[in-house]
């Protein structure tokens, strides 16, 4: 089959896509020789993707692994990245291109204009080559930039591919070199310390102890910290070696499965001669793109290469979101083009009934009836008629409808998305270059991976997950609740920094005789809130209980729990990675941050890790505060069953020094209560209940909790597990379920022992960031996996739920219990759900359903629930805390979400806790769906539970974490810290909404006014289709007039980024679309043509006047008089929204640093820099233009003679430069009339207030300045410098003041 054309087929249809794999393997011969004789087998047998499996042998002949993948039935280990090959660039690059409107809309206009010029059909006014220049060069560029990057990604493929791997003969033991795209299946390799893995390998040998090795998975998932991976169970090296070529296979699932495809799971088996199969799992395997590490050496053998790899199969690009802009840009060229149409129909209507009324006394026309005199058709007679092709009828009303199609094509500007694309393009850098959002303790700049770089200024929902985003997922051991006693740090110095650490605690913390701290406001407010909250003891005395008697006790158990139950990899120090924590000599790699801190914490608290082999486990035990000798210890590890989300737990099956197994585990309060013994003892009970009561305390303060339990097998019980749990490992279909399963058949009637808090502080700069955000009209709604009572703390903490607001919580519990709550906070806070007639009906029936005998009037208030704390007074403030339990009942249909949206609408505030990544992304979803029109959502996160929220809202934001990269990968923009949200938002958001508001509106306006000036002067044509400009300089207008819009769009400020920070409330120009609404749509068009008007009436009524030694003006003369005026005239327009001139610098890109000088030439009005020259620049090339299409040749060339000196005549006249300023002058003078001026004076947009009070504060800080700089001339001893730059500046400080 793996040969077979249709075989591949099958495969690639199963897969649900085509991927390159598979077209790399249909040849071209295979094809043709294999797809009609196998077509009937084919389809009448279809493998079977259960039991269908891929079997590779090995080791290969030296034949083989010579000859590389000629003849092999698998794919080559070549991986590429690029997008085209050389002869296929042309076609598939013109394909993409082509996918655009605008494009396909002018390839409809060339089409048009070559059948009105070479067939009879209709007469098009313009040559299809005036056109076809123009959109070369456009799509040239756009080809030009996309060449390049896949040229850049060839190189980096050719540098990949070309490594070396060392392949090993199983043999004789040969070692000899390989590229990578030479590799094969079933080859043998070996990887040496801190080299990458070339492909998917099965681990059949390491260099250390029990075939242990260490990987780094950061090029797949983002991780930093080691995973452990070692060879299967048993395995031998001597038996493979002994192997004949092809005496050995691994079976393994096929290509194109979902379990083949996943990063995280892997089932085959080892099948080594005639022994038992060796189970191989994801711990057996390494990946394409992991590195080697603290491990001399591997032996592999070559599952998957190339394009079936877990990498490249994963290797999938983040999810394309249109964006507000591209929404809009698509809807107004529809606009446009309506309203061209409606042009072109009167256009046709007038130009038809004019020709009808008047063709007797028009012969020049053509038109021949029986009232044309014969003396027309005499040469002799009328000479210019000889050539005269007559017709009998006049032009149909379709031949002339299409006459003004192609006559006002120019509409939508054929310069558009490649001004989109350059503009976009510098605010994506701007993001990438602000040194404000650059985290140097990690090295992150913030980088754009998106081109939705103008939805960041029209944000109206945040979606933000709580852990490593509004905290640090740095986490601190504070407290442990052990048979019912408190131990850790006291309560007053939770909130006081600087914050003991357990590193720092001794014996003598326990002096009754020392100082208490004083409580601070914070604890004392917490205090009063919650009187209830346990005592504190100190770790001194737990000490005590640990070491202090020579009895094992449950304190002792616990620390074992502590100190075993985990996945931490001890690291080598000189191998440290990034987010590993260090205890003493010893480093540890955790998958989680709270992983690590428990296990340091055990270490600092006397039972250390010091060894982790794949045996077992060591721990030295002993008071860290004693100079006496510590005792090593080992435990055996049985079996090790890791966390996941459905069960939310992990365990370890160990053998303990005297012989006895013991399971040991820990997970989420939730997920151990419900597994806990059900029957316990009285002193067990109350046990229990004390440490239910810590654990909510904990939450009370912030901290995140886990529960520690045990469960002691004895030794049929124990055999009777592993024979189920091996059963399950060996499994090659579903193996991940039956271990799960597995492990929960372990995990039952467990015996709780203690709980532990672990403080996860806020970032820096969290509280202010949302207190801005919440200024600037953002809604926010925080979810996260915390307890409810955490989340109501963080959420206190962080400054989104205040003490005023009344706290209404929906908990989770049986259906109609949660429903009924649901319908009842409907019905308090006045809910009022929206939707079409058939939604309505069933939020009806719901409500009718669940509402209660008492309705709302026996409602709970925000003081009566559970964990919400006392309301202040009835503010009207309400905040909306909903648990994922609950919302399991909720998100079953339509009426329900919308209940529950209807209710979240009401509260100022939201918080989601216990969710799932699931109902993270359903949450965003709701919204979208519910709120109308769709608000524009962003959801932040840095944890792989964070993608599918990240992916589903409109923009992404990645943190950069502790949690791997999965969330930047999936997202739109990255950023290390939560803080930075508020600049990337309010700064350039806003600025790029507005930038870009300002090129479309400006985009779409020159050019309606260049067709509004064709369409005023079709009057005096009586609507014949003549063109009123040469057709040359009418293709090029928009290469004259887009340069300045790109000056705008990159460099504009309308108020500086101060302003912005201290009146975060103009922030709703983007949000609520002021900029681009319909109203201000409305607005540019009627501008439009009203300033069309003005550019064509104004030299039309000065035509008489303008003659040339009593000679009247030429016509082609006056219609590019007429264009000179247009041209200048737009380009001033530009220049009206300007308020920012950006001047030649060496720092010209850095557009966000700080510095004072800098700062100082961001606003002025001085008449020079970026862009006054740009505008200068297009006048000029306008003027080029016309002197070099004066000459004799070109003008032969392109115009037939047409324009021939005719660029000369314009330049030498006065009266060009009189319609030069008198034009742009008179548009000036529409704009500064209704309703500009009138709303500048007496009804200001809050911007404009804005704008003028911007101005306002700049110029008294300018003023300021040149007054320190006068004290600074005065004063002995200044920095020479510095009075260098002050004097260099005083002419414009002098001209500003």
């Amino acid at each position: 089959r793996s040969r077979s054309c249709l075989g591949l087929a099958w495969e690639a249809w199963r897969a649900t896509s085509w991927d390159r794999a598979v077209v790399q393997r249909l040849a071209p011969f295979q094809v043709m020789t294999a797809v009609w004789p196998e077509m009937l087998q084919f389809f009448a047998s279809r493998p079977d993707t259960d039991t269908d499996v891929r079997r590779v042998a090995f080791p290969l002949a030296a034949s083989a692994v010579a000859e590389g993948p000629v003849g092999s039935p698998y794919i080559s280990n070549e991986y590429t990245t690029y997008h085209f090959k050389w002869y296929n660039f042309l076609p598939k690059a013109l394909a993409q291109q082509f996918r655009r409107t605008g494009n396909q809309y002018f390839l409809f206009i060339i089409i048009l204009m070559s059948i009105g010029t070479f067939t009879t059909i209709f007469d098009s006014p313009l040559d299809p080559t005036t056109l076809v220049a123009p959109l070369i060069l456009v799509i040239g560029v756009s080809l030009s930039q996309e060449g390049y990057a896949d040229y850049c990604r060839h190189i980096d493929d050719k540098a990949v591919n070309t490594r070396q791997a060392t392949t090993v003969n199983v043999q004789t033991g040969e070692r000899s070199k390989t590229m990578w795209k030479d590799l094969t299946v079933g080859t043998v390799i070996e990887v040496q310390n801190r080299e990458a893995v070339p492909a998917d390998v099965v681990l059949l040998d390491t260099s250390e102890e029990g075939g242990v090795c260490y990987c780094e998975t950061k090029a797949l998932d983002g991780e930093t910290n080691l995973k452990r991976r070692q060879k299967p169970s048993n395995l031998q090296w001597s038996s493979i070696s002994r192997a004949d070529a092809g005496g050995l296979s691994v079976e393994c699932d096929a290509v194109g499965t979902r379990e083949q495809s996943s990063l995280y799971t892997f089932n085959g088996r080892l099948v080594v001669g005639g022994e038992e199969p060796y189970a191989v799992g994801l711990q057996n395997i390494l990946l394409r793109g992991c590195i080697v590490r603290n491990t001399k050496r591997i032996l592999g053998v070559i599952v998957y290469t190339g394009f079936e790899t877990k990498l490249a199969k994963n290797a999938k690009a983040t999810p394309q979101k249109l964006s507000q802009i591209d929404k809009l840009v698509n809807n107004a060229i529809l606009v446009v083009l309506t309203i061209d149409v409606f042009l072109c129909l009167i256009s046709a209507g007038i130009g038809r009934e004019f020709e009808r009324n008047n063709a007797d006394i028009l012969p020049y026309v053509g038109i021949w009836d029986d009232d044309t005199p014969d003396a027309f058709m005499n040469a002799s007679i009328y000479p210019q008629y000889q050539d005269m092709d007559w017709q009998e009828d006049e032009t149909n009303f379709g031949a002339r409808f299409l006459t003004f199609v192609v006559l006002y094509y120019n509409v939508v500007t054929i310069s558009l998305y490649i001004t989109i694309e350059i503009v976009v393009r510098f605010m994506m850098h701007y993001i990438d270059w602000d040194k404000e959002m650059y985290y140097a303790p990690l090295d992150l700049p913030a980088k754009a991976r998106s081109t939705n770089v103008t939805d960041l200024g029209q944000i109206q929902y945040i979606f933000s997950d709580k852990t490593g985003t509004l905290t640090q997922n740095v986490m601190t051991f504070r407290c442990v609740s052990i048979m019912g006693r408190v131990f850790g740090t006291p309560l007053e110095e939770l909130f006081s920094p600087p914050r003991a650490t357990v590193d720092h605690v001794d014996d003598d913390d326990d002096d009754d005789m020392a100082p208490k701290p004083q409580l601070s406001k914070e604890v004392s407010s917490v205090l009063s809130e919650y009187p209830d909250m346990p005592d504190v003891e100190t770790l001194a005395s737990l000490k005590h209980e640990l070491f202090g008697s020579s009895e094992a006790s449950d304190y002792q158990l616990f620390m074992e729990v502590l100190s075993l139950c985990h996945t931490v990899v001890i690291e080598e120090a000189e191998e440290a990675s990034p987010g590993s924590r260090s205890s003493e000599d010893v480093i540890y790699q955790a998958e989680s941050p709270d992983e690590g801190t428990l296990v340091g914490a055990a270490a600092d608290l006397g039972y250390k890790l010091v060894e982790r082999t794949n045996k077992g486990m060591f721990l030295r035990v002993g008071d860290p505060g004693k100079g006496s000798a510590k005792e090593k210890v080992f435990y055996e590890e049985i079996a090790l069953n890791e966390f996941d989300s459905k069960r939310k737990r992990m365990s370890v099956m160990v053998r303990r020094p005297d012989g006895s197994a013991i399971l040991i585990c820990k997970g989420a309060d939730s997920a151990m209560l419900r597994v806990a013994k059900p029957n316990p003892t009285d002193q067990e009970a109350k046990m229990i209940r004390k440490m239910s009561f810590h654990i909510d305390s904990f939450a009370r303060l912030g901290l995140r909790t886990l529960i520690l339990g045990y469960k002691l097998f004895s030794a049929a019980e124990l055999d009777a597990w592993m024979q189920q749990y091996n059963e399950a490992k060996s499994s090659v279909v579903d193996r991940d379920a039956k271990i799960s399963a597995a492990a929960d058949a372990a995990e039952q009637n467990l015996t709780l022992i203690g709980a532990t808090a672990i403080e996860d502080k806020l970032q820096d700069g969290v509280v202010d960031t949302i207190e801005t955000l919440l200024a600037a009209g953002i809604k926010i709604w925080v979810l996260t996996g915390d307890k409810t009572e955490t989340a109501i703390e963080i959420g206190k903490s962080c400054g989104l739920l205040q003490a005023y607001m009344d706290v209404k919580v929906l908990r989770g519990g049986p259906e109609r219990e949660v429903m009924e709550k649901l319908v009842e906070l409907y019905h308090e806070l006045g809910a009022q759900a929206a939707g079409d007639k058939k939604l309505l009906d069933a939020v009806e029936e719901e409500l009718r359903q669940f509402r209660t005998d008492g309705g709302a009037s026996e409602a709970k208030s925000g003081s009566e629930v559970e964990g919400a704390g006392p309301a202040s007074g009835p503010t009207g403030l309400v905040a909306f805390v909903m648990e994922g339990f609950a919302l399991e009942h909720v998100f079953v249909n339509d009426a329900r979400k919308s209940i529950l949206f209807s209710v979240a609408a009401k509260a100022t505030a939201v918080v989601a806790c216990r969710a799932t990544p699931g109902q993270k992304a359903l949450l965003v979803e709701t919204v979208q769906t519910f709120v109308k029109p769709k608000p524009v959502t962003l959801a932040v996160g840095d944890g792989a539970n964070d993608v599918g929220m990240i992916q589903k809202a409109q923009v992404g934001i990645g943190i950069a974490g502790l949690e791997g990269q999965q969330a930047v990968n999936a997202s739109d923009f990255a950023i290390a810290q939560f803080k930075y949200l508020k600049r990337l938002l309010l700064i350039h958001g806003r600025w790029n909404y507005r930038r870009m508001a300002v090129v479309i509106l400006y985009s779409f306006y020159k050019n309606f006014v260049l067709v509004a000036v064709l369409f005023f002067y079709g009057f005096d044509s009586e609507f014949s289709g003549l063109v009123l400009f040469d057709q040359w300089l009418y293709s090029l207008y928009n290469f004259y007039t887009t340069l300045p819009a790109i000056a705008v769009g990159i460099f504009e400020k309308d108020v500086p980024e101060e302003y912005v920070y201290a009146h975060p409330e103009i922030y709703r120009t983007g949000r609520l679309n002021k900029d681009m609404s319909t109203k201000k749509i409305v607005y540019w068009v009627v501008t439009a043509l009203v300033h069309g008007a003005i550019v064509y009436y104004i030299p039309r009524g000065a035509y008489a006047m303008q003659t040339d030694g009593g000679v009247g003006q030429g016509f082609v003369v006056w219609g590019t008089t007429i264009f000179t005026a247009l041209v200048t005239a737009m380009n001033v327009r530009i220049l009206e929204h300007t308020r920012t001139i950006v001047y030649f610098r060496k720092t010209i890109f850095k557009l966000c640093e700080p510095a004072a000088v800098w700062a100082r030439h961001q606003w002025c009005s001085t008449i020079s820099g970026w862009t006054i020259s740009l505008w200068v620049f297009s006048m000029g090339l306008l003027f080029l233009t016309y002197a070099a299409y004066s000459d004799f040749d070109i003008s032969l060339v392109f115009g037939e003679l047409n324009f021939f000196n005719v660029g000369l005549e314009v330049v030498e006249r006065a009266e060009t430069y009189a319609h030069f300023f008198l034009v742009p002058a008179a548009c000036i003078v529409a704009d500064s009339t209704y309703p500009w001026a009138i709303r500048f004076f007496f009804a200001p947009t809050k911007n404009m207030v804005a704008i003028e009070r911007a101005k306002i504060e700049q110029a008294e800080k300018l003023a300021r300045e040149a007054s320190a700089n006068v004290e600074l001339q005065v004063r002995p001893g200044v920095n020479h410098a510095v009075e260098r730059a002050y004097s260099e500046e005083e002419p414009v400080l002098a001209a500003r003041s």
